[in-house]
C-alpha cells in the first residue's frame, strides 16, 4: 500500500517513478511521516537540504519571519537534516529564512512582493509583529571562516519601517561584511548550499543545458 501512496505523492511533487534513488528517499520520508502519526494525504515532499562545505550548522533562531510568530530554535545534529510536515505548515519558510539571513535582497526569491512581506502579518488570534529576525549559528572550530571565533552567529533584522541591520556575533555589520565572511566557502544566498522550492524538480527533469544554466 505504501508503494502506491509513494508513487502518487512523488507524481504530485513532479518526481518521475523511474527515478529509483529519489523514489527510495521519498519512501523513507513517507514511512517516517506515517510513524509520526501524519496522514498520507497531508504529506508533500518538500525536503530541506542544508549542506555546508567544511562546516556544521548548529542552530537556527527565528522570530517574526513569515509564519514564525514565536521564537523557535532549530538545533541541527551532524548528518542530513530533513523537515517533514503537511503541505502549508511552513517547511519552505525555514529554507527561506536561511537564504534571507545570508543576505538575499530579492523579495521575489522569498516568494513575496516586498521585503516587508517576510514579517509576520498576524492572524485572527495573533497581532502582526513589527520586525522579523533570523540568526544562524555555525560551528567554526576548524576556522573555515576567516574570523577568530570557534562559533559564528550571523543575524539579520528588518522593521516594517524599512530599516534593517546585520550582526556578526552580536556586532552590527554591513551586508558586505556578511558576503566577505562567506567568501569562497560555497555558502550564500546563491551558493550551491541552498536549493529553493521547485529547483529540485528542475535539476532532476531538466535538460543538460538547463542544468548548466541553473548552476
Amino acid at each position: 500500500a505504501n508503494d502506491a501512496i509513494c508513487i502518487a505523492l512523488c507524481s504530485k511533487a513532479g518526481i518521475p517513478s523511474d527515478n529509483k534513488e529519489r523514489m527510495g528517499y521519498c519512501m523513507e520520508m513517507l514511512e517516517r511521516g506515517l510513524m509520526l502519526g501524519m496522514e498520507a494525504e497531508d504529506l508533500w515532499f518538500d525536503p530541506l537540504f542544508l549542506v555546508i562545505k567544511g562546516m556544521q550548522d548548529k542552530q537556527l533562531d527565528v522570530l517574526g519571519f513569515k509564519s514564525f510568530a514565536d521564537k523557535p530554535r532549530l538545533t541541527f545534529e551532524p548528518g542530513m537534516i530533513a523537515i517533514v510536515g503537511p503541505n502549508g505548515c511552513g517547511k519552505s519558510n525555514v529554507s527561506d529564512s536561511i537564504r534571507w539571513v545570508l543576505g538575499e535582497q530579492s523579495a521575489k526569491q522569498l516568494r513575496g512582493a516586498s521585503m516587508q512581506d517576510v514579517i509576520f502579518a498576524g492572524t485572527q488570534n495573533r497581532k502582526p509583529l513589527g520586525y522579523a529576525y533570523v540568526a544562524i549559528t555555525l560551528d567554526n572550530s576548524d576556522h573555515s571562516l576567516a574570523i577568530d571565533y570557534n562559533e559564528v552567529t550571523v543575524a539579520r533584522r528588518v522593521y516594517r519601517s524599512g530599516e534593517s541591520e546585520y550582526l556578526i556575533n552580536g556586532v552590527v555589520s554591513r551586508l558586505k561584511d556578511v558576503h566577505s565572511l562567506f567568501f569562497d566557502t560555497g555558502i550564500g544566498k546563491e551558493g550551491y548550499s541552498i536549493i529553493g522550492q521547485g529547483q529540485i524538480e528542475r535539476i532532476l527533469s531538466g535538460k543538460p543545458e538547463e542544468r548548466r544554466e541553473l548552476f
